[in-house]
């Protein structure tokens, strides 16, 4: 009797111990699909980008600023810091965030695109094309972040051929040599400043704005027939030019 009572025992500890494995199983399981329930900073990221495109602008950006306390430096946080940044038109903070984002996850397509986006609403042709550039080449051919770049560049592409007959690539290149030739205007630099703008004109014939910097330059010289010829040229390629440092009236007007 005494052996039976003790096998009951054992078989009763048994069970005791597989009841509470079960529930220690039960309990690490229910833990686990807790933790899996609970939003990632991407979920909430996009649930205050969602409050902000639905003019919610406060409750996104607490949401933004409850992560970015506990995790300042999320890529997603940053890009959707940039994302409202951009929605309240402070395009210049939206860009150093995208930037930040970019920094530490070189690979966030969306931080890339809506950078590009950014730049071309600051009219800034060198990042908007950089940016859309790197989108595409970053990116799976299939992406729709990829896929929209590569259509905004294809249309960008068109537009210069059509309006100006040269390639993006060129029309970059002459908007370079044209700042330059821009920033000897402003310092006085006035024939260096013709140099520049020459050679923007090589590259980009149809540089309307480069033709009037030259007049403006020529006039500073007391070179009256070169001003006249060169604002006229602006004139030519678009009847519509305006200066407001030059106009036709005050070259005629020239000794």
């Amino acid at each position: 009797m005494a052996k039976k009572e003790k096998n009951r025992q054992k078989q009763i500890l048994k069970k005791a111990q597989k009841q509470k494995k079960r529930q220690e199983n039960f309990k690490k399981q229910t833990l686990a699909d807790k933790l899996k329930s609970l939003p990632n900073t991407e979920d909430m990221v996009n649930q205050a980008l969602a409050l902000i495109e639905a003019g919610k602008l406060r409750e996104g950006e607490k949401i933004l600023e409850k992560l970015a306390r506990k995790e300042s430096n999320d890529p997603h946080v940053n890009y959707g810091f940039g994302a409202l940044a951009s929605f309240k038109n402070d395009y210049d903070e939206a860009i150093d965030y995208y930037e930040q984002a970019i920094q530490i996850k070189p690979d966030l397509l969306e931080a890339h695109f809506n950078m590009a986006v950014t730049y071309e609403k600051q009219l800034n042709l060198k990042g908007m094309i950089s940016a859309y550039r790197n989108v595409v080449k970053i990116g799976e051919p299939g992406n729709d972040f990829v896929k929209k770049a590569q259509e905004r560049l294809d249309d960008f592409e068109q537009n210069v051929q059509i309006n100006n007959g040269i390639s993006t690539d060129e029309l970059l290149e002459g908007n370079r040599i044209f700042d330059q030739g821009f920033v000897c205007l402003q310092s006085g630099k006035w024939e260096e400043g013709i140099e520049n703008f020459k050679k923007a004109i090589t590259i980009n014939p149809k540089s309307s704005q480069s033709y009037g910097n030259m007049a403006i330059c020529y006039v500073n010289l007391n070179k009256k027939q070169l001003a006249m010829d060169a604002f006229d040229a602006a004139l030519a390629i678009d009847p519509n030019y305006k200066s407001p440092l030059i106009d036709r009236a005050r070259i005629e007007e020239m000794e």
